[in-house]
């Protein structure tokens, strides 16, 4: 097991916070996930690292699995320059993940608290 994978165990067992571990292989988007045929339960999501134009800002965001997203549209509401996904280096430097394994959970890695903004 991961070091990073049971930082999150650990987390999650000290907040007496029950769950179930599902494993699969790396997915990169949700088609991906639903060919792999695994029932697991509630809602789904899919997860986007991103950065500003100038790579001085991050961007974490969380989004139903069912809908699109528009970056242009999303930097004005945010108001931020235009917006692109975060490189496989970058997303390893901050959450300790890599393309394919981003999730919420890679947030606990960020014990520096780098400024990503949600």
């Amino acid at each position: 097991m991961l070091e990073q994978e049971k930082s999150v165990y650990d987390i999650l067992e000290k907040l007496t916070i029950s769950f179930k571990r599902y494993e699969h292989v790396a997915v990169f988007t949700v088609e991906e996930i639903r060919n792999l045929d695994i029932a697991i339960p509630g809602g789904h999501t899919k997860n986007l690292f991103l950065r500003n134009r100038k790579g001085d800002k991050h961007f974490f965001v969380i989004i139903s699995e069912d809908k699109d997203v528009d970056l242009k549209r999303l930097s004005r509401l945010i108001d931020s320059t235009p917006l692109s996904f975060g490189s496989p280096e970058r997303l390893n430097k901050y959450l300790k993940v890599y393309p394919g394994a981003v999730g919420a959970f890679g947030l606990i890695n960020d014990a520096a608290n780098h400024g990503l903004l949600f």
